[in-house]
């Protein structure tokens, strides 16, 4: 009779031997689409999918629970909750600063958060969705992020959360933004989604802020498929995270776990009678927005091949400006914030107001080429139509924002891209500004 592990070792095996016939290839530039983003793997993420899958623990699991050690040990944070897409743990992180758990610190209906004009949509919504005032401002250009003193600048009385991303993996000035923040006892989230690995003046980021933010969609760092997490230093913004992602309940039990407290039928919370099962009392009203354990695994496989992965994207983005610096006559190239080491999301490029073509010819060019482009998210948000009864609070002009709606674009520098890949890329560039030279 077969062992139970000797069957799944030989599933493993097939597993390994498929992933090298059904997709072990390189992109072949001119032929293949280059995306301006995907995956990257290779058989031991699909070994591990596999893995997980015939444990059929279809929630949180062991999986899980390595992935979240190695996270935290990864980002240099304590704690590490994993959720199922990064859009979610912006959501979590912002809804935990409101719990009432905070006293006076928590943030309230018509408090002020200050955000960037260029943005995506899911750094802002929990603002919004809460019932606070969306503070925004500019970005600069070419670091297409916004400035400390224009932070520091906007920030009032009634200013409760600084809520920032990295853009496009490129740092914002987060230490001087989290030394001010702190002075005055306002909370810093640092969406991370396109900067994991990133760093500032020596520090990763996500270490500066209360609360980390991550994606793991494909376009990003590293993927789960779907998923994201929310990292903290903070024992009791942990609990508050889990607590919203857990459907709100004040339980902190693993799933399939019971009595973790040791005190299971001896609490008595709200108006509740005493002995009432804690696995049902709720704290919050939260969500349920939790990982499954067949995601975590293929994270789990992917974190190890995170720094090779922030490398081969910095490579990408050298080789770019490198190969694009000759038509700089047309584009703003972009540039790292000063102090950074960025871990590059994309290659940004912002059509100058002088260049004799538009950006949508440039674009339907490039795309004929096999070569994809991406807008830089939602431009000047509040021009989206799904904002246009929303009642914003906007410090400055948003100059650089409508220039970003207007005249940027990226393309890609994610792994898969090599230097064939490059330089076929600049010959199209060099192929459609021949007309104009």
């Amino acid at each position: 009779m077969v062992s139970v592990s000797t069957q799944r070792q030989k599933i493993l095996t097939l597993a390994a031997a498929y992933y090298r016939l059904a997709f072990d290839s390189k992109l072949k530039p001119g032929k293949n689409y280059i995306p301006a983003s995907g995956k990257v793997f290779d058989d031991k993420e699909l070994v591990s999918l596999v893995d997980a899958s015939l444990d059929f623990w279809l929630t949180e699991g062991r999986f899980n629970e390595q992935f979240e050690k190695k996270l935290t040990k990864t980002t240099g944070l304590r704690y590490a909750a994993t959720v199922n897409s990064g859009s979610s743990a912006n959501l979590l992180a912002f809804y935990a600063l409101t719990s009432p758990v905070l006293g006076k610190r928590a943030v309230k209906k018509g408090d002020e958060v200050i955000g960037a004009a260029t943005c995506f949509p899911t750094t802002l919504n929990p603002i919004i969705q809460f019932g606070c005032k969306p503070v925004l401002i500019d970005v600069s250009l070419p670091t297409y992020n916004v400035r400390a003193k224009d932070v520091i600048a906007a920030i009032t009385k009634k200013t409760k959360v600084v809520f920032l991303a990295h853009t496009l993996g490129n740092p914002y000035e987060v230490e001087e933004v989290a030394t001010f923040c702190k002075k005055r006892g306002i909370w810093l989230i640092e969406d991370c989604c396109d900067a994991l690995g990133a760093i500032y003046r020596e520090k990763k980021v996500g270490t500066f802020g209360d609360l980390m933010t991550l994606s793991f969609y494909p376009a990003h760092q590293i993927t789960c498929g779907e998923g994201g997490a929310v990292l903290t230093n903070s024992a009791a913004l942990n609990k508050i995270v889990r607590s919203y992602r857990d459907w709100g309940r004040d339980c902190w039990c693993a799933p399939g776990k019971e009595n973790t407290c040791g005190k299971r039928f001896d609490w008595q919370l709200g108006e509740l009678p005493r002995g009432y099962d804690h696995k049902y009392i709720y704290s919050h009203i939260g969500f349920n927005l939790k990982m499954t354990d067949m995601q975590a695994a293929v994270g789990l496989a992917q974190l190890g091949k995170l720094r090779r992965f922030v490398g081969k994207r910095r490579e990408n983005h050298r080789m770019l400006s490198k190969g694009l610096a000759k038509f700089e006559k047309y584009f703003i190239l972009p540039q790292a914030t000063p102090g950074s080491v960025p871990s590059w999301f994309g290659y940004a490029l912002t059509i100058r107001d002088n260049a004799p073509f538009a950006r949508r010819e440039l674009l339907e060019y490039l795309e004929s080429n096999n070569i994809g482009t991406r807008l830089l998210f939602g431009g000047n948000i509040i021009r989206q139509p799904a904002y246009k009864d929303v009642k914003f609070k906007i410090v400055g002009k948003l100059v650089n924002s409508n220039v970003v709606m207007n005249q940027t674009f990226w393309i890609g520098c994610y792994p898969a891209i090599d230097r064939n890949c490059v330089d076929y890329i600049v010959s199209v560039f060099e192929k459609f500004l021949a007309k104009y030279r």
